[in-house]
């Protein structure tokens, strides 16, 4: 197997252990959330401005979605 292809499928943290990447530090995850049921696009960008393709977002540009998700209290801890 190629061993850029290899890398995509995830030895991506051996190769940090191991030095063989450029970058020096990685952050704990500390905490682990999920939605208890996903946001409906539709709603998202009616409610949010939402834009497809979006594979991620900021939260700091979206204050009033994380105030709902807190509000609504549809969060559950995984870790």
């Amino acid at each position: 197997m190629n061993s850029r292809i290899k890398w995509r499928l995830g030895d991506g943290d051996a190769r940090f252990n191991e030095g063989g990447t450029k970058y020096r530090f990685a952050f704990p995850i500390l905490e682990l959330w999920r939605l208890e049921e996903p946001l409906p696009f539709a709603y998202l960008k009616e409610h949010f401005g939402f834009h497809a393709p979006q594979s991620y977002a900021y939260l700091d540009r979206y204050p009033a979605l994380v105030d709902l998700v807190r509000r609504e209290s549809i969060l559950v801890k995984i870790r």
